[in-house]
């Protein structure tokens, strides 16, 4: 839509003027919009008033939000736009202006909740009360993706009390892709995973940064969770060979996609997992930054299973120039940093 595309590159300082989106939300062609992207700019509680009270939002499937105002603000005035198709919602908050668990309660309130199919709430200073409120949520039987995680610096933290409830939620047992990136889970959190009797349909499953080591990630290895997922990110851990041991055991059949990145698994762990069967089904592999040198590259080099592999990060570890050279001979530009 070229109104609304030249509204956003319009905008100066990434806040939009009032007046440019009442002309929006007035223009009957805001109904062949399908997207609205608005995590590039500062809508305002204002500016959102004026957007969701727009007539012409029936097509809109996607919304992405990241506001330096009042989140819990924006979300009441988003529950009540007209918008039957929305499925998709993503949020990204800041600092006090974020969600929270107060802004979930809203959400979950809501007849916009039964409708979502994904839900994305980055950095929203969500913990353990919003945690459990996803999880006791009847209306959130149709969502199939939740992203609670965030970077390094993330500002939720659901710790493993949200995990478990999460993890317990008959609501949520439809979801297929679960992230939990930088929450502080530990390793309680992952135990609650691993006996979880409703998760049994993830694909996805993002566990970067929660401080869990194998004392927590046993449960999950031995878990039947681990069945169906095909992406597993362990990156940022407290994990050892031990756990490379546990994970090779347990062998997840459709398992393609696996990051050790930043955990100390050292050659040994790299040794065990590159001349395991498992490897042999591995589309992806990061082992940046895991205490891996000369030695653990020359496992590399000499597995034999490898050959699928169409990405391989061996980056900030204590590799030579002579072992560097020698895995890009044989991966060639499925080599990566």
């Amino acid at each position: 839509m070229q109104l609304l595309e030249k509204v956003l590159a319009d905008s100066e300082d990434d806040s939009l003027e009032i007046e440019t989106l009442d002309e929006l939300a007035k223009t009957p062609e805001l109904r062949t919009v399908t997207q609205l992207n608005l995590s590039e700019v500062i809508l305002g509680r204002e500016g959102a008033a004026v957007l969701f009270g727009s007539r012409f939002l029936d097509s809109i499937q996607y919304v992405a939000l990241s506001d330096e105002d009042s989140q819990l603000e924006i979300m009441n005035l988003l529950v009540q736009a007209s918008m039957p198709g929305l499925r998709h919602l993503e949020m990204r908050g800041y600092m006090q202006a974020a969600l929270g668990d107060e802004g979930v309660g809203v959400l979950v309130e809501s007849a916009l909740s039964s409708k979502l199919e994904s839900l994305a709430l980055f950095n929203c200073r969500i913990g353990a009360k919003g945690a459990a409120g996803l999880a006791a949520a009847k209306g959130l039987v149709n969502l199939r993706h939740l992203r609670l995680g965030g970077g390094s610096y993330s500002h939720n933290e659901i710790a493993a009390e949200g995990a478990e409830a999460i993890a317990t939620s008959e609501s949520l047992s439809g979801l297929t892709l679960l992230d939990f990136n930088f929450n502080g889970i530990g390793d309680a959190g992952v135990e609650a995973l691993g006996k979880s009797r409703s998760l049994t349909k993830l694909t996805n499953l993002y566990l970067e940064g929660n401080g869990f080591g194998y004392q927590g990630f046993k449960h999950l290895c031995v878990s039947d969770m681990l069945d169906r997922v095909e992406v597993l990110v362990l990156s940022h851990n407290e994990l050892t060979s031990r756990a490379v041991e546990g994970l090779v055991t347990a062998a997840p059949p459709r398992l393609k996609t696996l990051w050790f990145y930043h955990n100390q698994i050292d050659d040994k762990g790299v040794r065990i997992l590159v001349n395991s069967p498992l490897a042999e089904q591995l589309q992806s592999i990061n082992l940046r930054q895991v205490g891996m040198s000369d030695q653990g590259a020359e496992s590399v080099l000499a597995a034999r299973g490898l050959d699928g592999l169409q990405e391989l990060y061996v980056g900030l570890n204590d590799l030579s120039q002579e072992s560097h050279s020698a895995l890009l001979r044989r991966f060639g530009s499925a080599l990566l940093g």
